[in-house]
């Protein structure tokens, strides 16, 4: 089961599976590294359509989203996500944005978002919103 924990409380936990999706290289490559070193297992798609298409065949515990990408935006990927009534709705998503989160905050409300960093961000924020779905044992 997936919960919520402080930092504090990360004993006897297993690796997260985490999807990162994100169109610019550069920002997908350093969330990817990032989170490898630190013993997550992560798999990238560079637009939502991608990231759907995974979220149908693999297992994932946690969706690192940019809110800007072409084709299918971090928006639509959300509902999607949320009104799909896959076992993967409910799924947490942790939004990255460059434009702010002002002009998001009602859809954030309505479809339970509750992690978001601006960017740039800094790294330790990434895994320590990360770190706050980590599985117990």
């Amino acid at each position: 089961m997936l919960t919520y924990v402080a930092s504090s409380e990360q004993c006897c936990t297993r690796n997260l599976r985490i999807l990162v999706v994100e169109d610019d290289p550069n920002h997908r490559k350093l969330a990817r590294q990032v989170l490898e070193d630190n013993g997550y297992e992560v798999l990238s798609a560079d637009d939502g359509e991608e990231a759907l298409a995974l979220l149908l065949i693999r297992d994932f515990d946690v969706v690192v989203l940019d809110m800007r990408m072409p084709g299918m935006d971090g928006r639509e990927f959300i509902r999607r996500v949320r009104t799909c009534g896959r076992e993967f709705a409910d799924i947490p998503i942790i939004v990255m944005t460059g434009y702010g989160i002002s002009q998001h905050r009602e859809l954030f409300k309505r479809y339970d978002i509750r992690d978001f960093l601006d960017k740039p961000y800094d790294c330790d924020n990434l895994l320590d919103r990360v770190g706050n779905y980590q599985t117990r044992a």
